[in-house]
């Protein structure tokens, strides 16, 4: 991530914007968090991720607990690859909230989003077609 340069004038400020954005849906004080990008992934035909919740060591960022992810979809052409998150506290059945994240012609020029608590696991289905970042 550190070799990553993004070189959008308008960049910085949109991600200020999602992040308070995302605070809102999560149910949180924006003005504590701030978003730091922490891996790129690439993602072709038949790619998928399973099942997983992040180690541990993955959320500490600049010496700071990590309260969330915020996964920003940059525009891309693919069909297939649904993000579930799932939120299985213990006093509660699990519940699943599933995400396109624009699969299609829609995400081919926009970016989308999701957010979710570092205590959730996630994974994404097959990539049938294209590929996204």
């Amino acid at each position: 991530a550190n070799k990553i340069m993004i070189l959008n004038p308008m960049w910085n400020e949109s991600i200020k914007k999602l992040v308070k954005t995302a605070a809102y849906k999560l149910g949180v004080s924006p003005y504590s968090l701030f978003a730091k990008l922490d891996k790129l992934i690439y993602m072709e035909k038949g790619g998928f991720v399973n099942r997983r919740r992040d180690d541990d060591e993955d959320y500490r960022v600049l010496g700071k607990s990590v309260l969330g992810t915020l996964l920003i979809q940059m525009p891309s052409k693919f069909t297939g690859g649904e993000l579930t998150i799932y939120n299985s506290a213990e006093d509660v059945d699990e519940e699943s909230f599933q995400f396109t994240l624009g699969a299609g012609d829609e995400a081919s020029y926009s970016c989308h989003f999701a957010c979710y608590f570092s205590d959730c696991e996630y994974e994404m289905t097959k990539l049938r077609s294209g590929s996204r970042v």
